[in-house]
């Protein structure tokens, strides 16, 4: 229960006192205090003015008791409200005492906060930057990987190719081997009538001898020896002579080397043959 619900005349009375108006029903004084200096003749109401605040005795009046028990309890609250201001007062002070030590530091932090976060943006536009120059070499080393290899196929490819091709030539090759080797083997000696002939037709047709047979058919030989069988070649007959014996060698030898550029088998198997 607050003061003004027990005493409601004196509730009404420290209205009009508030309000500046006498109780007894005179005028009441007006003054003009200034907001920015306080009057010094008369000071703001403080607990202790409310407390011993005494007042003229009327005929018709108040109850001096119940008067002094309301101004009681208004210098009460009165004491508790400028506490309060005071302590808000002292917080002020210590607030704005610690702002002004806070505010170059939050201004330094605040500093350093912006340059991170420009020094983040960087750090990441570089590294989406690195990152796209990544996919694009990925990219790149991708399509050379897949040119070599479609290159390896084909290169596989005409490897494969050439071998057939080899296999095949090869195969020819034998096959024209074997040829001319059964021609060879089935055809009847040859005269040196024949083999003369044929040498001349080699010779016509820009053939060249070579061989140990020709080197040996132009070495010059003894009168002696002129008439006499070979030792070397038992089977010629005493009635060939030596230098029918030197072209029909002759003449085995380029058709030996004509057969063996033919077939492509060596020159010294069928020379061997010729010579046999």
């Amino acid at each position: 229960m607050t003061a003004s619900s027990r005493y409601p005349d004196a509730a009404a009375e420290s209205r009009t006192i508030a309000d500046g108006a006498d109780p007894n029903g005179a005028e009441p004084e007006v003054r003009l205090v200034s907001s920015d200096e306080p009057d010094r003749a008369h000071p703001a109401l403080s607990p202790d003015a409310v407390a011993g605040r005494e007042f003229a005795t009327a005929r018709k009046g108040y109850d001096r008791a119940e008067v002094r028990a309301f101004l009681t309890t208004v210098a009460a609250e009165l004491a508790a409200v400028f506490e309060r201001i005071s302590e808000l007062e002292r917080l002020a002070a210590r607030t704005a005492m610690t702002a002004g030590d806070a505010e170059p530091a939050n201004a330094e932090a605040l500093l350093e906060a912006i340059a991170a976060d420009a020094w983040r943006d960087q750090v990441l536009a570089d590294l989406d930057r690195r990152r796209r120059e990544l996919n694009s070499e990925v990219m790149r080393l991708r399509a050379g990987r897949d040119r070599l290899r479609a290159d390896l196929v084909e290169v596989a490819d005409e490897l494969a190719d050439q071998s057939r091709r080899l296999d095949g030539s090869l195969q020819a090759a034998r096959s024209a081997g074997d040829l001319a080797e059964q021609k060879v083997t089935s055809e009847s000696p040859r005269s040196a009538e024949e083999w003369r002939a044929e040498l001349e037709a080699a010779r016509l047709a820009g053939f060249a001898t070579v061989g140990a047979a020709s080197t040996a058919a132009a070495e010059p030989r003894s009168p002696e020896d002129a008439h006499e069988p070979s030792a070397a070649d038992p089977d010629v007959g005493a009635t060939m002579p030596d230098g029918d014996v030197g072209e029909a060698l002759e003449v085995g030898e380029l058709f030996a080397r004509l057969r063996a550029e033919r077939s492509g088998a060596p020159l010294g198997a069928d020379r061997a043959r010729a010579d046999s």
